[in-house]
């Protein structure tokens, strides 16, 4: 059988204090690394960042978003497009791995995603996402 809540003694270290806490998240201003700060500084609790983090998200729901907007569009009229970074990714034309980002393009009605790895955001290669995502759709 399972112990209640947390299992490990790092987290339940951390749970003894969760009144104050609770108090610190009363201000919005407070971060996570506020509160990883407080907790080493008033307890002398030495426990890592990712640690701290992680149990303000599971007891808090801290630095989850509050609210989701969806907006909502009738088909054909919207999409919203961006790229983001993927990590390091092989390259077989230059046979090695290389930075590399991934540009989505998210049609607003259906939520129908275009994703295409590429190695530059240059212009030519927005705009070449951007046909290769159109072309796609109208084979859907």
């Amino acid at each position: 059988m399972h112990s209640p809540a947390y299992e490990h003694p790092v987290l339940d270290l951390v749970t003894k204090y969760r009144s104050d806490i609770e108090a610190w998240l009363k201000d919005p201003n407070m971060t996570g690394k506020q509160i990883w700060r407080l907790l080493k500084e008033n307890f002398n609790i030495n426990v890592g960042y990712t640690t701290i983090k992680r149990y303000l998200r599971k007891e808090f729901s801290f630095g989850r978003p509050k609210v989701t907007v969806r907006i909502e569009t009738p088909p054909e009229l919207k999409a919203q497009v961006d790229f983001g970074y993927a990590g390091f990714i092989y390259d077989p034309d230059k046979q090695k791995m290389r930075k590399a980002w991934a540009f989505i393009m998210s049609l607003s009605c259906s939520r129908h995603k275009y994703v295409r790895f590429v190695f530059h955001q240059d212009v030519d290669t927005w705009l070449d996402c951007h046909e290769r995502a159109f072309e796609s759709y109208w084979t859907i």
